[in-house]
Order: C-alpha cells, then structure tokens, then sequence
C-alpha cells in the first residue's frame, strides 16, 4: 500500500504528571512507514496535578501536541468518546498515559495490519509488564505473565481478553456509529464486543509492545484484580444477546500455560497462582463505581 494512513493519537490522563512527558516524547520518536502521525491529543480529565503544565510546554516544542481539558472529573469512556468526536485521521490509536512504548515501531506496528486487511476494524497491542523492583510487584508480575501466557496462546490472541484499554487502535469508518455508554469502566471489552458482534474483525499486533508497572503492593494488587472480577457483570448489561462464549478459554490452554511459566520461574509462579487463589476468597471485592471512576492506584504510576 503506497499511501499511508493517517493517524490522531490520544492519551486519556488524571493525574499523570510522572509519566506524561516520557510517553509523549516516545510517540515523537516513532516511525512513521505506514502511518502519517497527524494529532497527538492529551485529554486531560479533571488533573490536578502538573499534567496540563507538561503537555502546554511540549505543544509549544511541537505542534502536533494539544491540550483538551475537562475541568472536573469525568472518566476515560467520558475522554475516549470526546478522542473518537476529534479524529478525523484514518485511525484512531490511544494509548493509556501510565505506559512506556518499548520502541520506536509500535505506532507503525499497530498500523500496519489495516494496511493488509480492509475487514480489520480493531487492533489491540501487546502490553507486557516492567521488571519488578519489589518481591510483591514480581509476584504480582507472575500473576500478569502467566494471563500473558493464556491469552496470547488462545485463538492466536484474537479473544477478548487482548482487547487492551492501554494500547488500541480503531479504524474511523467504525468510529462514526461507535460510542461507549457512560459510566462504562471496562471500555476495552466494550470494544471489543461491539466489534465482533456487529461484523467486525478483531486482532491482535503482537509485536507492538508497550510496557506498565504492576501494583508493588497487596493491597493495590487486590484492589486491581478484584476489579476485572467485576467488570463482565456490566458489561452484560449492555447486550442483549449472550456473550459468556466471548469469555471462554479452555483449561487445556489454563493448563499448558501453568506448566510453562512454573518451568520458567517456578518460585514466582507458584506465588502468583496463590495471590489468584486469595482473590477469590477475599470478602468486600471493589465494587464497580456508578460513575465509572475507579481509585486511582498509585504504584502502578510509578514508571521510571
């Protein structure tokens, strides 16, 4: 394909003055081979912070940089809707504002399979967490890894479970009927059934890699997982017809996975798979907030 395709990059943000320059600095730096690169929009919602302050100071560097600033808090769906009305590119690719791009051909990675295949509506990348610096983040990162393991190795990655809100990219022509409830929290498996169910085509771009930093304690990593426990009790809500079958994966794939990664890191392993187990124990699981705004967890901020 001669003709590159047009891309508007948003980074929906709270707070995220510790991470926001490095991400827009790494999206700077990226290849442009199959894309053209044309809006890079923060969206700030409600911060309180320095957010708004860094991104002003980068747009000034760079005109493709901008600020839209929502003035109290709102939520990502809120954000990710307003980033969807502001695309007038080919893609639409967002990116979560507490991640790190592993190099510079992620954008160009991402792009690339619509440049392949005209059914494809919805491309998810690959997000793979930090090395941990405490016992508990690399247990919790244990606990990511061996998920990693699952998914991936499930339907080729093309499940929902790839569907992954920090790294995403959609074709406009979907864009133009699409828009996420209010108050949705799982919007990224929002996506990915609004996708599948109307005809689209769903895929997953492996080698788009971006990086995040897992909770480095108990208590932020029970609070994160016990919130995907929930998510799926919403999301069925909002369909009319059964989507159980979309979270389906059969043990055997469970099963090969547990072996593989207790052959790589038995230790660490062994001690993701009880954090799993204690999960699913524990009383008083978050529940899903009404307005869709979760309790920040600020040691997955924690990037550098």
């Amino acid at each position: 394909m001669n003709k590159k395709l047009s891309v508007t990059i948003g980074i929906p943000a709270y707070n995220e003055e510790a991470n926001i320059e490095q991400v827009l600095k790494s999206i700077l730096t990226q290849k442009e081979t199959f894309c053209e690169i044309k809006k890079i929009i923060v969206l700030s919602d409600g911060s309180s912070d320095k957010t708004n302050e860094i991104v002003v100071r980068m747009s000034h560097q760079n005109s493709k940089i901008s600020l839209e600033v929502t003035n109290e808090r709102k939520g990502k769906a809120y954000q990710l809707n307003k980033l969807y009305s502001l695309c007038d590119s080919n893609i639409s690719l967002q990116f979560d504002a507490d991640i790190v791009l592993f190099d510079d051909n992620v954008v160009d990675n991402m792009v690339y399979p619509f440049t392949t295949n005209n059914n494809i509506t919805v491309i998810s990348g690959n997000n793979i967490p930090l090395p941990g610096k405490t016992f508990i983040e690399k247990l919790t990162n244990g606990s990511d890894l061996l998920w990693q393991e699952v998914r991936l190795n499930y339907l080729d990655g093309r499940n929902i479970y790839n569907s992954s809100g920090c790294i995403t990219a959609i074709r406009k022509s979907f864009l133009n009927s699409y828009k996420i409830p209010a108050g949705t929290v799982a919007d990224q498996q929002y996506l990915y059934l609004s996708c599948v169910t109307s005809g689209g085509q769903f895929w997953v771009a492996k080698n788009a890699i971006v990086k995040y930093r897992s909770p480095s304690n108990l208590k932020d990593f029970f609070r994160q997982a016990s919130r995907s426990l929930n998510e799926k009790k919403q999301i069925e809500l909002m369909f009319s017809e059964n989507i159980d079958h979309h979270y389906y994966i059969p043990r055997k794939i469970k099963y090969i996975a547990i072996i593989k990664r207790l052959l790589t890191s038995p230790i660490i392993t062994s001690g993701a798979i009880m954090l799993q187990i204690i999960l699913r124990f524990l009383p008083n699981q978050e529940a899903i907030p009404k307005n869709g705004l979760w309790t920040m967890i600020k040691s997955t901020k924690k990037i550098v």
